[in-house]
C-alpha cells in the first residue's frame, strides 16, 4: 500500500462528502471512506475502532492537504501500533467485563474484539451489557452465534420492518437468538420515543447567537481532542467580571490568536510544542497563560458572536444550558456602526427562521411516511395531510408552500441560503 496515495485519496472523498452534504447526502461516498478507513487501520495491525479512526479524522480537518499532516498522521499510526500489539493479552471475556466496569465506548470494544458494530451488536453491548442486563459470557456466546449463523444482514433489514415479528427472518431466528425477543421490543420502543421527539421539535427552536460587546480577557486554554478548544476567560463588563467558558474549534482558535499579535503567535507556538510532546491517546493539553508566558490576552478589538449548546432535560427537551458555557460562532470586527451589527444581526435572525420553516418541511415528509402505514380504512389521504401539516406547523397555505420551495432548493438543487442587506452605493 501506497501510504501517502491511499491517505491522499481518503483526504479527498473526506472532503467531497463534506461539501456534499454529509453521510446521508452520498451513503455510497461514506461507505468508501469507511472502508478506506478499515484498509489504512489494518495497514498497521490496528482494529478498526473510533480510537485509531480519529486520527485519520485529524487529517481531514485541515482545509488542505498537507504532507506533513500525513507524515504526523503515519507517525501516530505506527506509535499506535505498536503500543497495541506490545499491550497485555486479554481473553474476549476479560476484555468484556474491563467494558462492562468501565463503560467503555462499543466503537471501539467490538472492533477489538472482531465484531462489527451494527444495530444488533449495538443493542447487545449498550443495552445489554452496560446496563447489567445480561452477564459477558452471555453476550459473547451471543455475538459468537450471529458470527456463526452470519445473520446481521437479515436483522438490519428486518430491524426496519414496521413488524418484525412477521417477517420470515423473525420466523427462523426466533429459536436461535437468545436476545431477539428484546432487540425487537426496543426498536418499536425506540421509533415511539423518535415520533414523540418529532412531535416536539416544532416547540424547539435552535440555539439563538448574541454578541459578547465587552472586552474579555483569556486566563486558561485547554484543549481535550484537537478540534475542542475551551478557554477560561473574564468579561471586562462596566460593574465587574463575569467569568465564563469559551469554546471553539481549532481553526477558529488559530484565526482569533492570529489577529492579536505578537502575544497571539507566541500562544500559538506554545500549544504546538505541549500538543507536540501530548502522552495521551486523545490530544490533550493545557495552557495557563499568566503561569507559563506571564501575561493574559485581552481580546478587545472584536466582538465576539457566541450562542448556548442546547441540553436536554429530565423529559428530554432541549433547553439552553446554564452552566455558562458558550460557542464561538463568529468574530466581528469592532468598529463605532453599531448599528450595522445591529442589521446584520437581524438579517441572521431572519435567515434562522427561515430555515426553521425549510426544516419543517422535512417534519411534514417524515410525519405523511409514518402515516402512509396506516390503512385507508383509518384515515383518507386527505386526513392523513391534515394531520401531517398541523404537526409540522404549516396549515397555513401560503407557509406551507414558503416551506416546500426553501426544502427543495437545498435538498433537491443543494443551495442554502441567507437573507442579505441591500449593497450600499
Amino acid at each position: 500500500m501506497q501510504l501517502e496515495k491511499e491517505l491522499k485519496s481518503y483526504f479527498k472523498k473526506s472532503k467531497r462528502l463534506e461539501e456534499q452534504g454529509g453521510p446521508t447526502r452520498n451513503t455510497e461516498l461514506f461507505e468508501e471512506i469507511l472502508w478506506s478507513e478499515q484498509q489504512l487501520l489494518a495497514h498497521f495491525g490496528l482494529p478498526n475502532s473510533d480510537k485509531y479512526r480519529k486520527i485519520l479524522w485529524e487529517l481531514t480537518d485541515k482545509h488542505s492537504f498537507q504532507k506533513k499532516a500525513v507524515q504526523q498522521a503515519i507517525a501516530k499510526l505506527q506509535q499506535a501500533a505498536e503500543q497495541h500489539l506490545l499491550a497485555p493479552v486479554h481473553t474476549a471475556i476479560e476484555m468484556l467485563y474491563l467494558a462492562q466496569q468501565e463503560r467503555q465506548n462499543a466503537f471501539d470494544v467490538l472492533p477489538e474484539l472482531g465484531y462489527v458494530t451494527h444495530v444488533y451488536t449495538l443493542f447487545l453491548y449498550e443495552q445489554l451489557l452496560l446496563n447489567g442486563e445480561a452477564s459477558p459470557e452471555e453476550i459473547l456466546q451471543e455475538l459468537e452465534k450471529i458470527t456463526e449463523l452470519d445473520c446481521l444482514s437479515d436483522l438490519g433489514t428486518m430491524s426496519g420492518k414496521s413488524s418484525p415479528r412477521r417477517t420470515k427472518v423473525y420466523r427462523q431466528l426466533k429459536d436461535k437468538l437468545q436476545f431477539l425477543e428484546g432487540f425487537i421490543d426496543h426498536i418499536l420502543y425506540d421509533e415511539e420515543e423518535e415520533e414523540e421527539r418529532e412531535e416536539d421539535s416544532t416547540d424547539q427552536p435552535e440555539p439563538k447567537p448574541f454578541l459578547l460587546e465587552y472586552p474579555l480577557r483569556i486566563e486558561r486554554i485547554i484543549c481535550i481532542d484537537r478540534t475542542n478548544i475551551s478557554m477560561i476567560v473574564q468579561l471586562q463588563k462596566p460593574d465587574g467580571q463575569e467569568a465564563l467558558t469559551l469554546g471553539m474549534q481549532q481553526e477558529e482558535f488559530e484565526e482569533l490568536m492570529s489577529l492579536y499579535q505578537p502575544f497571539g503567535q507566541k500562544i500559538l507556538s506554545h500549544t504546538s510544542r505541549l500538543a507536540d510532546t501530548n502522552q495521551f491517546d486523545e490530544l490533550t493539553y493545557e495552557l495557563d497563560l499568566e503561569e507559563d508566558l506571564g501575561e493574559t490576552l485581552l481580546i478587545d478589538k472584536h466582538y465576539l458572536e457566541v450562542y448556548s449548546p442546547q441540553i436536554r432535560d429530565a423529559n428530554g427537551r432541549l433547553e439552553e444550558n446554564t452552566f455558562g458555557f458558550v460557542m464561538l460562532s463568529e468574530i466581528v470586527p469592532k468598529d463605532d456602526q453599531d448599528t450595522e451589527l445591529r442589521k446584520a444581526s437581524a438579517l441572521q435572525g431572519i435567515t434562522g427562521y427561515l430555515k426553521h420553516i425549510q426544516a419543517a418541511y422535512g417534519s411534514y415528509q417524515h410525519k405523511m411516511k409514518l402515516l402512509d402505514k396506516v390503512s385507508s380504512e383509518q384515515l383518507t389521504q386527505q386526513e392523513k395531510e391534515l394531520i401531517a401539516r398541523q404537526h409540522a406547523g404549516l396549515q397555513d397555505k401560503h407557509l406551507f408552500e414558503i416551506s416546500r420551495m426553501l426544502y427543495e432548493l437545498y435538498g433537491k438543487y443543494n443551495t442554502d441560503f441567507e437573507v442579505r442587506g441591500k449593497k450600499q452605493t
